[in-house]
């Protein structure tokens, strides 16, 4: 374990998420990865409605509606830059006309009302995606299917990177809604339990224990810890702290999700609306003060940036989704997708040098990885297009990508990309 920053803090100082202004215009990603399947139903010059169907695109193996955030005409179909450091095409739709969920008062549905099979057809519809691990964005309705086997749901809420505390900042303002949409799942999944990680800190602990039932658990982790909200830290600290007094047995075959995806599951179920806002954490030395704000979909870095009352200082690093697990972009015309949670200015004074050495072979790497992995051995082989040795190569699948590699690293070589990219190969040819 490493120790980082303790936000704590800092969510104190938060009392609400606030409503973005609305964007003149938005860019809605329609091949969020350059080499999956993609299609657009509109073409320049149409007419769209809120939360309208206007394309679809593949995550893994599943296929994903494209709705529109806002009302208003398609006035292009242009290539950009996304927040995962890929390149592609967006939609870019000019707003105008009627909001069809915009201030309208809705009543949330009975749990009772729900089966299996329609809550995954919704969850379809409406294109709920998990975030619990950003690199392994997967479609929670196609999770659900392929995961029949998963006896429990094991919520995280709290980010597993400090840096990024949009989980944590959800979990404080919306339980209530958390709950309830756990209570859902439990429900028409039959799920044995529902599992509560919580940081041992955090404001509404009572609250949250307070849920504790014969089927809802809580675990308190230590989040000053890194990696902490891994699926296998959690395992780790239910088995060591809680097995024991605990009719629940949790494994890696359960559903594992965070604050940020129920919050999608309850509008998505309950509200029967798409998923066209995201709750966004905006901070860094270069703004006046940090932002949490509910962002429409398709709304660019730079329109948020103008709304936050422009920067202090020039950034030299835009980092998205947490700076020791997150992605660098380089230019403010990203649009905020559904899988954006934080976004991070950094001034040149705290921009570290970003110069790839050779490896000195200081055996950090290897000291640090929870998994006990040699991620020196499988860079070098790569980088110099050679095969990895088949004992690196089966232990390479067991990486959570937690990072840590990257952050002890002298050199400063990608050596947590580097691990993913192969394993995602590797898991492909499978």
């Amino acid at each position: 374990m490493t120790y980082f920053i303790d936000p704590s803090n800092t969510i104190k100082e938060y009392k609400y998420c606030e409503n973005s202004f609305l964007p003149h215009s938005v860019i809605i990603p329609l091949n969020i990865n350059s080499n999956k399947d993609y299609k657009s139903f509109v073409k320049v010059g149409d007419e769209v409605k809120e939360g309208e169907i206007i394309g679809y695109t593949t995550y893994r193996d599943d296929t994903m509606n494209i709705h529109a955030s806002i009302p208003g005409k398609v006035t292009d179909i242009i290539p950009c830059d996304f927040s995962n450091g890929t390149q592609g095409y967006g939609i870019k739709i000019s707003i105008g006309g009627k909001f069809s969920y915009l201030g309208k008062k809705i009543t949330p549905k009975n749990i009772n009302d729900f089966t299996k099979d329609k809550v995954i057809s919704t969850l379809r519809k409406h294109s709920v995606i998990n975030t619990f691990n950003l690199r392994n964005i997967e479609s929670l309705g196609n999770q659900f299917e392929k995961k029949s086997d998963a006896k429990n749901l094991v919520v995280r809420l709290f980010d597993e990177d400090n840096y990024r505390i949009t989980d944590s900042l959800n979990s404080k303002f919306y339980f209530p809604k958390i709950l309830e949409a756990s209570k859902l799942l439990q429900k028409v999944f039959n799920f044995e339990g529902v599992l509560f990680a919580i940081d041992q800190k955090c404001q509404n602990k009572e609250e949250i224990k307070s849920s504790e039932s014969d089927f809802i658990k809580v675990v308190e982790m230590n989040i000053k810890k890194y990696p902490n909200g891994t699926q296998r830290e959690i395992l780790s600290a239910y088995n060591r702290n809680y097995r024991k007094n605990s009719k629940l047995s949790i494994s890696g075959k359960d559903i594992f999700i965070d604050s940020t995806t129920l919050l999608d599951v309850y509008s998505s179920i309950l509200l029967d609306t798409p998923v066209i806002n995201k709750n966004v954490y905006f901070s860094g030395n270069c703004l006046n003060a940090t932002s949490f704000l509910n962002v429409r979909v398709g709304t660019t870095i730079r329109d948020m940036v103008t709304q936050l009352g422009g920067f202090v200082k020039n950034p030299q690093m835009i980092i998205v989704n947490g700076i020791i697990s997150g992605f660098s972009v380089h230019n403010l015309d990203v649009p905020i997708s559904k899988s954006v949670k934080s976004v991070s200015f950094v001034s040149k004074a705290n921009k570290n040098d970003e110069n790839i050495y050779s490896c000195v072979n200081c055996g950090n790497c290897r000291f640090i990885c929870p998994k006990k992995i040699s991620p020196d051995i499988i860079y070098k082989h790569i980088s110099n297009f050679k095969k990895v040795p088949e004992f690196a190569a089966k232990v390479s699948l067991a990486c959570s990508d937690c990072g840590l590699c990257n952050t002890v690293c002298p050199s400063r070589l990608p050596l947590c990309q580097t691990i993913h990219a192969y394993k995602e190969k590797t898991l492909s040819q499978e």
